[in-house]
């Protein structure tokens, strides 16, 4: 051992294991002085991404909230006047019946028929791209029916058709809110991910045109589900 100690060749071997050791701790400072920033930036960009999600998400619940009490609105305005015109046409029906003569035919008051001003729909309009399709789809369907409703019985020439024109597009008026209402649903339930899949099936039509009394083959029929 000491003549091993004593070989003049041992110190050379002891300077090159120093200077190899020497590398390794520099090459190991580069590696973790890259990583370090490099990790730092990875995990910065996964941060913002999920508080891009986190706030779109916030955003689509908030638009999904308004979209729901915007629904409900129209529809107890459409009940309303559902309810009031259906005793009017009764009592009219019964005056007849007892020999009265009807008179007074006019037109209704201006704009005396408003279910809704839609101003949720026209407020995020542009940025229905940003739900799925056919969530997309029953939201203009609805709204454009709920509109339509309104102009077409403030455009009618006389109160009683009118009155016909609002009993004749309430039931679908209600099976679009129920239609959109069961999207929302499915939507929140997803957790509002841009890519759920809500379509409805045939059964779940048909089910939701029972509970609000309109015609199941009909909204088959309108959906395409059925020819």
């Amino acid at each position: 051992m000491a003549g091993w100690l004593s070989d003049p060749t041992a110190a050379a071997w002891v300077q090159a294991g120093s200077s190899i050791a020497t590398v390794f701790v520099a090459i190991a400072t580069v590696v973790v002085a890259v990583w370090i920033p490099a990790h730092r930036r990875r995990q910065s960009i996964e941060d913002a991404r999920d508080e891009r999600n986190r706030q779109e998400k916030e955003y689509l619940k908030r638009v999904c909230a308004a979209l729901r009490a915007e629904i409900e609105a129209t529809q107890m305005a459409a009940e309303r006047h559902e309810t009031a015109i259906g005793l009017t046409l009764k009592r009219l029906e019964e005056a007849r019946a007892h020999g009265a003569t009807i008179t007074g035919g006019g037109r209704l008051p201006q704009d005396s028929v408003v279910l809704t001003d839609a101003i949720i729909y026209r407020r995020i309009a542009a940025e229905l791209g940003r739900l799925p399709p056919e969530l997309n789809r029953s939201i203009v369907v609805f709204c454009t029916i709920a509109l339509d409703l309104g102009r077409l019985a403030n455009g009618a020439t006389t109160a009683q058709s009118a009155y016909e024109t609002i009993l004749k597009l309430a039931p679908r008026l209600k099976m679009s809110a129920a239609v959109l209402i069961s999207n929302l649903d499915k939507f929140e339930a997803a957790n509002f991910a841009p890519e759920a899949n809500i379509h409805g099936t045939v059964e779940e039509f048909r089910a939701l045109a029972a509970k609000v009394g309109y015609p199941a083959d009909q909204v088959l029929r309108e959906r395409g589900l059925i020819p």
